[in-house]
């Protein structure tokens, strides 16, 4: 992924608008920075301080990894999501960010996160967030990976305004929101709120209910460049709309499933494979507007109801995903990037095994899990990566870079979604 700057820069302006005094502060979990854990640097933070944290897995105690105190503070790795990874340890929240002003956050992989779980004066149950919780804020968050976090509501990522006044109007871009659960939303769930999501992938994850990517409540969320693919639920297997004016532009909903049968559903009503639209009676209609977007092999269908969104023009259905490259060709993909994460390391090889021996999830991009090219993903694919990662080897097959592949064994494996960029 790129770093993208300007964001950084109106932070720095911002900061230093409002103090002269802003530091930088350092974490390595190996003990050669001023901290080493963030959450010791974040309670040492001033508004305008800047965090740089070094590659490295940092974990944490108690229900949350990392809370930013109401800190309004630059949050960033030094090398990336690749290398920098805040756990939860299936056990606690990754980020926690309430009343941060205008904070960010960028170059983190958020893992293993788990949402707090929480009651309400009725005396009900739920969790939020697993990977991140962000409460009357509105930071933004770049460059950063969710992957296999967990909540009742918003696996990845909930977002929510819950003080009359107050605003959550977070931009996230160059996010990648993958194999996350929850019963709403299982990729994000966004509550009362006005997020604005660019160039943001949400695949493979799911909700046992509503939403398998995004379920939005209340909130005229926007969408750009983004894609859902493969997302799953009982309804919305892309996106579940609730009560809201959503807007996507040239956005891709593609292989995302709605599993609710005829015995859930009213008569001649359908789940809606890549979004599904509802309101309460008496309630102004939940009215996505659509423009330049893509739509192809959602279960059972696009969206449903058939008239509840507004066209805005250059949108295409196809009951067969095209490919995505020139002249016929597949990609964009790197060969050997198995997890999708834009490079070629350990972690892919040990993909390929794990899907291989102890049943993880398939590979979204086929053809890059297949390292050694001869069209079948097996143990050699492993061995060829390993060889060349660690003994000399042969080098992988094109595209060793992020590009296309007009290779018969690549378009027959398929490349639903790659995270190189």
């Amino acid at each position: 992924m790129k770093l993208v700057s300007i964001a950084l820069i109106a932070f720095a302006i911002t900061a230093s608008a409002k103090t002269a005094s802003a530091r930088i502060l350092t974490v390595n979990v190996d003990g050669t920075a001023q901290y080493t854990t963030i959450q010791d640097a974040f309670n040492a933070a001033l508004n305008g301080d800047e965090i740089i944290v070094e590659p490295g897995i940092y974990t944490g105690t108690g229900d949350v990894v990392v809370d930013m105190l109401g800190k309004t503070v630059l949050l960033h790795s030094r090398s990336g999501p690749k290398n920098t990874t805040i756990d939860g340890e299936n056990a606690r929240v990754g980020i926690r960010c309430v009343a941060t002003g205008n904070a960010a956050i960028q170059g983190f992989t958020i893992r293993n996160g788990v949402g707090e779980i929480t009651q309400d004066n009725q005396g009900n149950s739920a969790s939020f967030g697993g990977g991140m919780e962000i409460i009357n804020a509105s930071p933004t968050i770049l460059d950063c990976v969710f992957r296999s976090n967990f909540a009742i509501y918003g696996g990845g990522l909930h977002c929510f305004t819950s003080i009359f006044g107050a605003t959550s109007n977070p931009t996230l871009q160059n996010c990648i929101f993958e194999e996350n659960l929850a019963y709403m939303g299982g990729g994000m769930r966004i509550s009362h709120s006005s997020p604005d999501l660019i160039n943001c992938t949400f695949s493979n994850n799911t909700s046992r209910v509503n939403g398998g990517g995004i379920h939005n409540l209340q909130s005229p969320t926007t969408c750009t460049d983004c894609v859902f693919s493969q997302n799953r639920a009982v309804l919305g297997g892309g996106w579940l709309n609730y009560e809201s004016h959503p807007e996507f532009q040239g956005c891709v909903f593609r292989n995302n499933v709605a599993t609710a049968d005829s015995n859930e559903l009213r008569n001649g009503e359908s789940p809606g494979g890549a979004i599904y639209s509802f309101e309460e009676v008496g309630i102004e209609d939940s009215a996505p507007t659509i423009t330049q977007s893509v739509f192809c092999e959602n279960q059972p269908d696009a969206i449903w109801p058939e008239d509840s969104w507004l066209d805005l023009g250059e949108n295409q259905f196809e009951e067969v995903c095209e490919l995505d490259g020139p002249d016929g060709a597949l990609g964009p993909f790197l060969r050997g990037d198995s997890n999708g994460d834009s490079s070629l390391d350990l972690s892919d090889a040990i993909s390929i095994l794990r899907f291989l021996f102890l049943g993880a999830n398939s590979h979204s991009c086929q053809a890059a899990a297949d390292s050694n090219g001869d069209g079948d993903i097996d143990i050699t694919d492993a061995i060829y990566s390993l060889n060349f990662l660690f003994l000399g080897g042969d080098a992988l097959p094109a595209p060793t870079q992020c590009g296309t592949s007009e290779l018969e064994s690549d378009i027959a494996l398929g490349c639903e979604n790659n995270g190189c960029r």
